[in-house]
């Protein structure tokens, strides 16, 4: 009962502590617009689209959605939303938008533009299935973007795809940045869930995804270790609700200590390892952000032994790893796990996870072993004698 009420204290403070460290705001989702007249106030239609085209739509994606009938033949359709200030997005690291394609044309693009106050352009995105009939979540990654301090505009825009020609109508809704979620990782790794998964390391394919071997071999169907209800998304990197006796740190209850804690100006600091592989890999982008990241200049992380909070055995999942030095972490690859600190070194080839070595004695302790030595050897010396005396 004390154990069980230690672990329950324990992942309820984690928790607490996440929580507090994920960022998502809401830019619009269109819900407070009353209308048409409404919505265009803050949305301004950009010549050559006329702000007849623009309207709010009472039953789009998700309840109010904005509504773009576009005409591409006589140049790109935009619309354009000012804040009331300037924006500091230096953190931040996704834009999300979901938007829908209800009619028209499949081969325009769709651009997403961040802008300052004097309509220089700091962010330029296309979405990746341009005008494609369907709903689509768009992630647009900000990592790669500096200058990022005074975002003053949004622009949404519907561009030609190269024959000059094309109409159609679009739906945008829950315009949303956020920072610490996967987003950050899939410019590089590519989808979490859809799609093989190739190793950077080894270049072994996780079959069918990533998000298949880590739900239903890893966690056995335990979706809230890495997922926030009600939506189940976005994924955050260090907060979730919370699996079955596990703690709601998320991504970082396997690829992050508690241990390097305490270290990160702007994180909970569980990413040290994690931050510094990066880094001595050649990815240096989260030196902008993350202070734990740069060897050169942060504290170094606990070694490759030490194991991340959902390392240990249970019955709710018994295919997690519970060792971070052995092949527990080898799902896929037969010859590489993880490597927890971040020094390039992978499982029993860092010398963390070696047998620990005799241990060095200093001055005073070889002072005392030979003084001890000394000792025995008279006592042996006399005993003979006396022996030999009698």
């Amino acid at each position: 009962m004390r154990r069980g009420a230690l672990l329950s204290g324990f992942v309820a403070v984690l928790a607490l502590a996440s929580a507090a460290r994920a960022q998502i705001t809401l830019i619009d989702d269109f819900e407070s617009y009353a209308d048409s007249t409404a919505l265009l106030t803050a949305w301004v239609a950009i010549a050559p689209l006329a702000a007849a085209s623009v309207t709010l739509d009472p039953a789009g994606i998700t309840g109010k959605s904005m509504s773009i009938a576009y005409d591409v033949s006589a140049g790109t359709n935009a619309v354009e939303f000012t804040f009331g200030a300037d924006q500091d997005y230096t953190l931040l690291t996704t834009v999300r938008i979901i938007y829908e394609v209800t009619a028209g044309s499949n081969d325009e693009d769709v651009v997403f533009e961040l802008r300052d106050n004097t309509n220089a352009v700091l962010v330029s995105a296309v979405a990746p299935n341009g005008t494609t009939a369907g709903q689509s979540t768009w992630e647009v990654n900000l990592v790669p973007f500096s200058n990022l301090a005074a975002v003053r505009k949004i622009r949404l825009a519907i561009q030609d795809g190269g024959d000059m020609s094309g109409t159609g109508s679009i739906l945008f809704d829950n315009i949303n940045v956020s920072s610490g979620t996967y987003s950050t990782c899939r410019s590089c790794h590519g989808q979490f869930i859809g799609q093989p998964y190739v190793a950077f390391t080894d270049g072994q394919a996780w079959n069918p995804d990533l998000h298949d071997i880590h739900r239903n071999t890893m966690l056995n169907f335990d979706c809230k270790t890495c997922h926030t209800a009600p939506s189940f998304f976005p994924v955050f990197i260090g907060s979730s609700d919370g699996g079955t006796g596990l703690p709601g740190i998320g991504c970082l209850g396997c690829h992050g200590r508690e241990e390097d804690m305490g270290h990160d100006a702007i994180s909970s600091g569980r990413a040290a390892g994690l931050n510094q592989h990066h880094h001595r890999a050649g990815v240096t982008e989260c030196a902008k952000c993350h202070t734990d990241a740069d060897p050169a200049t942060a504290t170094k992380p606990v070694g490759e032994n030490v194991r991340p909070a959902y390392y240990f055995p249970e019955a709710a999942h018994p295919a997690k790893p519970t060792d971070a030095c052995s092949g527990a972490e080898r799902f896929v690859s037969p010859i590489e796990g993880l490597d927890n600190d971040g020094d390039l070194l992978y499982d029993a080839l860092d010398p963390d996870c070696r047998a620990n070595p005799a241990p060095v004695l200093n001055n005073a302790a070889l002072v005392i072993l030979f003084g001890l030595l000394l000792a025995v050897g008279f006592w042996r010396l006399r005993v003979v004698e006396q022996r030999r005396m009698r």
